[in-house]
């Protein structure tokens, strides 16, 4: 399986002829990533935000989109196919289940219309590989493993710091760890404080990725 890093959480996946692209959002958007992202089979997108979703660019897509209710009410010129935590659908070479996911609160999401009614992450199953992408989230109990883990390492009240991050790995029995949420200047990850505590993360290969890199899962 292959995985091109895109700005921000925006990740696309390669598996054989299908292609997934999830959370295409507006930081650092570049206009030549339209004919890339065009190129998929469908759109998978967690949660509302715009560093998640960029209307503007998505409706000049002629793929499938498929998000939450809470993400359709915001977004409303776009059709949105809507899914919730425990459906399963298949995409080409991929099986993807939708899970559940809790964003963390920060007051001005009370202010600004940004509370996230509804978030929602994905598994992704291809080539006896199984990948989870959690969305932007802050550590909960789950029964959810995965041999790759994608996650957002920000804290900031809105996702988890990294020593949150390397426990939830291992919780989740990932044996790769690929960050996320990184160009958000807002609240900037600490590159360095996630490479110290991944180092004690019973073996993880933990990969932080640059925009534009391509890589092998």
């Amino acid at each position: 399986m292959k995985v091109k890093k895109f700005p921000q959480s925006c990740l696309m996946f390669e598996s054989g002829e299908t292609k997934i692209l999830v959370d295409p959002g507006v930081i650092n958007f570049e206009e030549k990533f339209l004919n890339q992202w065009q190129q998929a089979d469908a759109v998978f997108v967690t949660h509302k935000h715009s560093d998640h979703i960029y209307e503007e660019a998505v409706k000049k897509l002629s793929v499938p989109v498929y998000s939450t209710l809470d993400v359709q009410n915001r977004c409303q010129n776009l059709k949105i196919n809507i899914i919730h935590a425990g459906d399963k659908l298949k995409v080409g070479n991929f099986e993807i289940e939708v899970t559940h996911a809790v964003h963390g609160f920060h007051p001005f999401m009370k202010t600004n219309g940004d509370f996230v009614e509804e978030n929602v992450g994905f598994i992704l199953k291809a080539e006896n590989k199984t990948v989870y992408v959690t969305s932007d989230t802050v550590c909960f109990n789950n029964n959810i493993q995965a041999d790759i883990i994608c996650l957002p390492v920000t804290g900031g009240c809105m996702t988890m710091t990294p020593i949150e991050a390397m426990y939830y790995t291992n919780m989740i029995k990932a044996k790769t760890a690929i960050i996320t949420h990184l160009e958000k200047s807002f609240f900037p990850t600490q590159v360095e404080n996630v490479k110290e505590c991944f180092k004690q993360a019973n073996g993880v290969k933990c990969i932080i990725p640059k925009i534009g890199d391509e890589f092998e899962i």
